[in-house]
């Protein structure tokens, strides 16, 4: 059995519970499954989307070469956190790298996608930075998932 977490972000947990329970009892029930296996066969027009902060496509060759070389390194899958402090070590490096000192300047506007985040940082009324980069990801015919931006 498969269990499937489809939430967004700022969604109650209470929210995310109740979508749990529904997907839960679908693949608990032999005969759910298979009616709603058929529905989505027979319509091929079910789809879901949805933006994510955090979505690795692991149909990526840039991600497929990371999982090579961390598997090669550490012996173990990479977590979360070793794709976002990947990710965030990169960025700043390379947005450092480039610009030198001048790199907070760069950051309004500019758009950068990475294994697992997209980087797109929004300057505040207080002179901060919001990063407003999120990842839209399909749910699609026979289960397919395509990261669309």
């Amino acid at each position: 059995m498969t269990n499937i977490y489809i939430y967004q972000y700022d969604h109650s947990s209470s929210e995310k519970q109740k979508i749990y329970d529904v997907i839960n009892a679908i693949n608990a029930n032999p005969t759910w499954k298979a009616e709603f296996d058929k529905l989505r066969n027979r319509e091929k027009t079910l789809h879901f989307a949805d933006g994510y902060p955090y979505f690795v496509d692991y149909n990526s060759p840039e991600v497929d070469k990371f999982l090579m070389t961390y598997r090669a390194l550490y012996n173990t899958e990479p977590t979360q956190y070793a794709f976002q402090g990947y990710d965030i070590a990169t960025y700043f490096i390379s947005m450092c790298s480039r610009y030198g000192s001048d790199w907070m300047r760069k950051l309004d506007g500019s758009e950068q996608h990475m294994l697992q985040s997209t980087f797109r940082f929004v300057q505040t009324e207080n002179g901060g930075y919001v990063n407003q980069g999120i990842r839209r990801v399909v749910y699609g015919d026979n289960w397919s998932v395509i990261k669309t931006r």
